[in-house]
């Protein structure tokens, strides 16, 4: 019985380091022996640790198949903790097989048996498995329920470590509910609780969610605030330093984008998504020449990604290199023709060709199916060069009232380039001159 004992608390130390293989064998061997001497709870005990390492390598059927073999064990010799555990082990092996009724029971029965041998602990982890389920049923307000009452029990017991991440689930409840600050609260005190105990790993969960919805809610200042901290912690981070980047374009900090993207491309070489992201803000600072370089090496690595095409297109566009432009729209066209941004593009091709009533078809469509106002634009503006004049400033009027320089910019550039192109529009072009101002 002592070696059963020891082979057991080597698998238990081999499953801790991630040793899967090397501790289902240890389990095992503990398990003929532990059956050898007749020992049913020595035995449940380990079969209920086979289980947890069948979970941990996707093994659902032969975790649930061991769980249950223990949960027999462990009714037999009478051990109401032993038959919580595994009844909650059961119950999430069935959450994660979609088998929500079959998970509610087990949890429900597994939550009784914690109450009645007087287990906080057990109770709370039942209470947050609950939750849990609710949230992937997205009934939010009884998953904060759950929640809650699971951190009520961790404050009882002095768990700091499990009261840092219950807090990340409050929020992800919060979320679904839109009480965003409430969110940021139970996130704030994640993050205050990790520090205290020293887990870095829960204060970047929190923080990378806290990023996550300031970024998503454009809430600027509190990002700015948030990501530095976490890449002062995590300096070289890849994903961090992506999240930074892709938040200083979207606040049009192009300079500072451009030079947190160059680092990444130090490190990420090959991902086509990465060059494209980078081309884009090229693009922002009007460098179009290092744009198109940049759109140009990430086609060599993904070849068959028609937005690619469109975007390189838009590019030499900007630079009136149609003929080129031209061929990066027929490839786009071949690989996706009715992509709304396709159309869009052979929209804008045309126009910058001069053929103005064929490029109304093509915005139409783009209009149609994309909620773009570029697009939209694109249609105006055909319609001011083909001579519908007042029904273009009218549109025009409306699609710039809320727009930003940029898109004013944007605008006056293809005004002029109309206007280039058949000079007897000059005359009706003020009013549009005085809306792009």
């Amino acid at each position: 019985m002592g070696e059963a004992n020891v082979l057991q608390a080597i698998g238990d130390v081999q499953q801790f380091r991630d040793e899967r293989d090397a501790a289902l064998t240890s389990y095992q061997e503990a398990l003929k022996l532990f059956k050898a001497v007749g020992d049913h709870l020595g035995e449940a005990n380990v079969l209920q640790a086979i289980g947890d390492v069948q979970q941990f390598r996707d093994e659902r059927d032969a975790a649930l198949t061991s769980y249950q073999e223990a949960l027999k064990l462990f009714k037999a010799v009478g051990s109401n903790l032993g038959e919580a555990n595994v009844l909650q082990a059961i119950g999430d092996v069935q959450q994660f097989r979609k088998q929500m009724d079959a998970a509610l029971t087990s949890y429900q029965e597994a939550l009784k048996l914690f109450k009645a041998v007087g287990s906080n602990l057990g109770e709370a982890n039942v209470l947050q498995s609950l939750g849990t389920e609710r949230l992937s049923q997205q009934d939010f307000t009884k998953a904060l329920e759950y929640y809650q009452l699971a951190q009520a029990n961790y404050e009882k017991i002095g768990d700091r470590y499990s009261q840092s991440r219950n807090n990340i689930f409050v929020a992800y409840a919060r979320v679904g509910s839109e009480e965003y600050d409430r969110a940021m609260e139970a996130l704030t005190n994640s993050v205050i609780l990790a520090e205290e105990i020293e887990v870095e790993s829960l204060r970047r969960s929190a923080l990378e969610y806290m990023a996550a919805i300031s970024k998503e809610r454009k809430s600027w200042a509190s990002l700015n605030d948030i990501l530095p901290k976490l890449i002062a912690s995590h300096p070289g981070d890849f994903d961090l330093t992506h999240i930074w980047a892709s938040a200083l374009y979207e606040q049009k900090e192009y300079e500072q984008a451009l030079s947190a993207f160059q680092h990444i491309m130090e490190v990420a070489p090959s991902d086509s998504s990465l060059w494209n992201e980078m081309a884009n803000v090229l693009e922002s600072l009007e460098r179009f020449e290092e744009t198109i370089t940049a759109y140009t090496r990430a086609i060599e690595i993904s070849p068959d990604s028609a937005y690619l095409y469109r975007n390189r297109a838009n590019a030499l566009l900007m630079l009136d290199r149609l003929n080129e432009a031209e061929k990066d729209i027929t490839k786009a066209v071949e690989l996706e023709p009715d992509h709304p941004y396709t159309r869009a593009r052979q929209g804008y091709l045309v126009l910058a060709q001069g053929k103005f009533a064929e490029a109304i078809p093509y915005f139409e469509f783009a209009s149609q199916n994309d909620e773009s106002k570029s697009w939209k634009i694109g249609l105006a503006l055909s319609k001011f060069a083909i001579g519908n004049f007042e029904e273009a400033q009218k549109e025009l009027s409306t699609l710039l009232s809320d727009s930003d320089g940029e898109e004013r910019k944007d605008t006056s550039n293809w005004l002029e380039k109309i206007i280039k192109l058949r000079p007897e529009l000059e005359k009706n072009a003020q009013p549009l001159r005085d809306l792009l101002s």
